[in-house]
């Protein structure tokens, strides 16, 4: 099978879970836009890494969690843009607002892990073997990660 055609056979067939991931990872659409974008685009890239047979959604989660990682590090680093024309961001429920805020407090490891798992429905053995963590740590970090978060939602009064 060609490089191409590999690409065309796994890359559409996953792009509404990535798309759906790359949502959850930015909080905001245009950023999935360009995350989901530069994931294909690094896809395509290193396609020939890809091993036939193998779970095509893990690998193309994993590019997707370290292009968003190595953002996220870039965008840390880069000061920030100072805009003066008013954004309008359409309204969401008071819990939903309430608990992006608290996912938040999480860092971007731990937000990519509790997202997996309660969002997507990963199960602890996909998110280990995406995440290339030993199911034990997967579910010691969801553990933290609920606590970290209870903790944040008791002390905003919302539990």
């Amino acid at each position: 099978m060609t490089p191409q055609s590999l690409y065309l056979s796994i890359v559409p067939k996953h792009e509404k879970k990535l798309r759906t991931y790359a949502l959850q990872l930015t909080s905001d659409q245009d950023d999935a836009n360009d995350l989901f974008q530069d994931t294909c685009l690094s896809a395509f890239r290193f396609i020939h890494q890809f091993q036939e047979g193998t779970n095509a959604m893990g690998w193309l989660a994993t590019i997707m969690r370290n292009r968003f990682t190595n953002l996220y590090r870039k965008k840390k680093l880069t000061p920030e843009m100072v805009s003066y024309q008013e954004v309008s961001i359409p309204e969401r429920s008071v819990l939903s607002d309430t608990m992006t805020k608290a996912l938040d407090v999480l860092s971007p490891n731990q937000k990519t892990i509790f997202l997996m798992a309660y969002v997507q429905d990963y199960s602890y053995e996909e998110i280990a073997s995406i995440t290339r963590t030993p199911k034990g740590t997967i579910r010691s970090k969801l553990h933290r990660c609920k606590q970290i978060l209870s903790s944040e939602l008791k002390y905003k009064q919302i539990l």
